[in-house]
């Protein structure tokens, strides 16, 4: 026979102490959830751009994204590129990050969109979440011609944990 005490645990517990433990549940969720947004309100948004400009007779080039501090992890959720060069041309483009003392390369993906058939605009990402140990990140492209100068912009969005 089940008592009212509150270590029952029987399944057919009285109505009293199912409702005691889904209060306790309850109050622990709470408190689960409120414990992660007081972290969530600790988090360091980060949000980084720079440009590339390549002149005519270069293949490509370069531009620092910033550096993550010492002790810090950059957690990049969002990586976004674009820029316009002659049809004729094709590009590759990479985001480099710090894996320990290593160069970690994350190329992206792209898409090409020709407006005139002199001009092309091109557009890539990196699907995915992509991590940065203590170190410089920086952005590269690199073209298949030299003929014209182009340009070239880059965005990261994420956070520092």
């Amino acid at each position: 026979m089940t008592t009212n005490s509150f270590t029952s645990v029987s399944p057919v517990a009285p109505r009293t102490n199912r409702s005691l433990r889904i209060a306790v549940a309850s109050a622990v969720l709470l408190v689960g959830i409120l414990g992660a947004r007081a972290a969530d309100a600790q988090v360091v948004r980060v949000h980084k751009s720079c440009a590339v400009d390549v002149p005519a007779g270069n293949y490509g080039g370069e531009c620092l994204l910033g550096t993550v501090p010492a002790g810090k992890r950059f957690v990049i959720e969002s990586v976004t590129a674009r820029g316009s060069l002659p049809s004729a041309q094709t590009v590759s483009a990479r985001l480099s990050t710090r894996v320990g003392t290593s160069w970690a390369l994350h190329y992206l993906q792209a898409a090409f969109l020709n407006l005139n058939n002199t001009w092309t605009e091109w557009s890539g990402s990196v699907p995915g979440v992509i991590y940065s140990d203590p170190g410089q990140v920086k952005f590269f492209v690199i073209r298949s011609s030299t003929t014209a100068a182009v340009s070239f912009w880059v965005s990261v969005t994420g956070y520092y944990e």
